[in-house]
């Protein structure tokens, strides 16, 4: 994302970042993706049936950790239902081996 300085100063409020970070995106004209203006958390990004069939069966507290990650996590809305879903997976999978760890 293009450099905006009353954007990147409302970021730094919000996220608590250092002014030298800011600093830099000035100096490279650039804003990471991951401050978008456009997020969507990533239950919005895929539907609610597919997230439901595919946690069927894993378990309460594995469904549990996977539907607060999904609440707070924000991806950028201009991918598709693959990407979403591997990320899905791929997180699921994590907290799998978390869990047999403890």
């Amino acid at each position: 994302m293009k450099f905006d300085q009353d954007f990147a100063l409302k970021i730094q409020k919000k996220y608590d970042i250092p002014y030298h970070t800011v600093r830099t995106w000035k100096y490279k004209n650039k804003i990471p993706d991951k401050y978008s203006k456009n997020l969507i958390t990533l239950k919005e990004a895929i539907s609610e049936s597919y997230t439901r069939n595919y946690l069927k069966g894993r378990g309460l507290e594995v469904e549990k950790r996977v539907k607060a990650h999904l609440k707070k996590s924000m991806v950028r809305p201009d991918y598709d239902q693959q990407y979403y879903r591997q990320l899905l997976r791929s997180y699921t999978n994590m907290v799998k081996k978390k869990l047999e760890q403890e």
